[in-house]
């Protein structure tokens, strides 16, 4: 439920009771402009950024604490990337990039548009177990040495190679990613998560 202005005439029940000039409303039609602010704050403080790098900004440093209405936990399919937090996202501990023209050439190579450097895999179907690498670049301002950890649903492994890397500030590193479902049963939805903690103080762990 996000509080946003809406108009005070709806012609739908699904838009709130009218003479409101403001409600709490949820979904996507929410989600999305308040998603535009944030990145336009994180444009204002890095005017150079690209898109791709605002983008992974926002999902890398996003809070995975979060509960359904209902106080249980909410799952990847519940919560996203997670609860995005503009004070994170604003200084982040690493970005991730893509330029356009990867995306365009991904539209007509879709065996290879897991690789696209996205903060985030997926993969469909998994063909037993697959490969694929993302590159980082350290904007936390301070050299970071990254220690991997990954959860994840049984029947998947995920594995990060180097599990420990460092990284000097404004640097940048490859890591290799393994997803194995060669345990999984047919036809099984999985997912898993990457946490790469940093050593330095002061910064937000980086979730994929």
């Amino acid at each position: 439920q996000v509080l946003a202005g809406n108009t005070p005439t709806p012609n739908e029940i699904p838009a709130g009771p009218p003479g409101q000039l403001y409600q709490a409303i949820a979904g996507t039609s929410m989600s999305s402009p308040h998603t535009a602010g944030a990145s336009a704050l994180i444009k204002a403080a890095h005017p150079d950024w690209t898109p791709g790098q605002i983008k992974s900004a926002q999902m890398t440093s996003s809070v995975q604490d979060v509960v359904n209405a209902d106080g249980s936990p909410a799952g990847i399919w519940d919560r996203g990337a997670g609860s995005l937090r503009v004070d994170r996202a604003v200084k982040p501990t690493v970005t991730f990039d893509v330029t356009g023209a990867a995306y365009t050439a991904s539209v007509a190579d879709p065996l290879h548009r897991v690789d696209l450097n996205l903060p985030s895999i997926k993969v469909d179907p998994l063909p037993g177990a697959i490969q694929v690498t993302r590159t980082l670049t350290n904007v936390s301002g301070k050299a970071q040495t990254f220690t991997a950890s990954a959860t994840a649903d049984a029947g998947l492994g995920i594995t990060v190679s180097p599990n420990r890397f460092r990284v000097p500030a404004g640097g940048s590193a490859t890591i290799t990613v393994v997803l194995d479902g060669l345990k999984a049963t047919d036809g099984d939805t999985l997912t898993g998560q990457i946490t790469l903690k940093p050593s330095a103080g002061g910064a937000s762990p980086v979730v994929l």
